[in-house]
């Protein structure tokens, strides 16, 4: 089960303490939901706030839309987190979707699995 907070901004001391007495009220542990495409220093400095909380984990969103995930493994580098799940689709009721090191390599590099194309030299441009 998830509990959907407020967003928090990891940069104020009373959110963040807010936030920290939340999480020890409900002893649930946080995961920090972050949505893919936003600069990559931004998300490594506020993974590694929200870790000072006790977040482990990662929640990654709005795949569907982004393009360049740098941001978000920016993020999970910088404090050690584990990626939990994604989100893919703007449909909430579709769920999220389990991630893995191979569907996140899928997703990184969508076509490394596709054959180099040959470069042919045009010999007027030699």
């Amino acid at each position: 089960m998830f509990i959907d907070t407020a967003g928090t901004n990891p940069f104020s001391d009373t959110e963040m303490e807010t936030l920290a007495a939340l999480i020890q009220a409900a002893d649930a542990e946080p995961v920090l939901v972050l949505a893919a495409g936003g600069d990559a220093l931004e998300g490594a400095d506020m993974a590694s706030a929200f870790a000072e909380l006790g977040v482990n984990r990662l929640l990654a969103t709005r795949l569907d839309v982004a393009r360049r995930f740098g941001g978000l493994l920016a993020a999970a580098d910088a404090p050690r987190l584990a990626f939990s799940d994604v989100s893919v689709t703007p449909h909430i009721a579709d769920g999220l979707s389990p991630i893995n090191p191979v569907s996140l390599a899928r997703l990184i590099m969508p076509h490394a699995e596709e054959p180099a194309a040959t470069v042919q030299l045009n010999e007027a441009a030699l």
